[in-house]
């Protein structure tokens, strides 16, 4: 479009009633189920506000039963404490190729994967989801390992951004977290981004993407995306505290 949106939907109550606090909308994802039926997550992380609502994660899925099958309505959602970074940061993508997207969400302490199937067997509500108690056991954590490998060591800010794409071409997709504050070789909140592989067995970090000069400040990982160049993946990687 190149004028205003006009004609969409506009999630407030009493659609997504008591969940939708100031932070609602903050970050957004989008993905599908096996049976053709989208979802959308929408993060309303408090993280640095002065909003003391807690921080959710919202669930929205088209009702089956509804005549209009576009319409999204609250399906569940996750909360954590107020300040949490839970919601800041979501991602769908297929990793397992079973037609289910994964629903990727960062939490306070690690990355979560959200497996698509048990996505696909929730149905939209007219209700307030709460209490938020979706995926609150079930699901994979990825969390940054303790070790300084590659020369980079975890920060708090672990999975400010999150993508994923088959950057080295063997058929399987990779997880890609950013983590802006991250200290390379010495250099403070010199950033770097975090590279994951499945290998049937579980998540485990095989490589690590940063400025082959670090330079403190530079917050490499603030945003990341997977995009082709010449036909290959390749990842792109925002880095705000360098202009570059």
């Amino acid at each position: 479009s190149d004028g205003p949106l006009d004609g969409g939907s506009v999630f407030r109550p009493p659609i997504v009633s008591g969940v939708n606090t100031p932070s609602f909308g903050l970050a957004l994802a989008g993905g599908v189920a096996a049976d053709g039926r989208g979802w959308v997550a929408v993060g309303a992380s408090t993280l640095g506000q002065t909003d003391s609502s807690p921080s959710r994660l919202v669930l929205l899925r088209t009702d089956p039963g509804a005549i209009d099958a576009t319409s999204y309505r609250a399906a569940g959602c996750v909360e954590d404490a107020a300040q949490s970074p839970l919601g800041a940061a979501v991602l769908a993508h297929d990793f397992d190729g079973d037609g289910n997207d994964e629903l990727v969400y960062r939490t306070a302490t690690a990355v979560r994967i959200a497996d698509g199937a048990s996505i696909a067997a929730l149905t939209g509500g007219t209700g307030d989801p709460r209490p938020c108690a979706f995926d609150s056991g079930p699901g994979t954590e990825v969390p940054c390992p303790p070790t300084a490998e590659f020369g980079v060591e975890c920060s708090e800010e672990y999975g400010a951004a999150i993508a994923a794409g088959d950057l080295n071409l063997d058929g399987r997709d990779e997880l890609l977290v950013g983590d802006p504050g991250a200290i390379v070789s010495g250099a403070g909140r010199a950033g770097a981004v975090h590279v994951f592989e499945n290998d049937g067995t579980g998540w485990r970090r095989t490589g690590a993407l940063f400025d082959a000069s670090p330079a403190s400040g530079a917050r490499m990982g603030t945003a990341v995306a997977v995009a082709p160049v010449r036909g290959r993946p390749e990842p792109f990687v925002g880095a705000a505290g360098s202009s570059e």
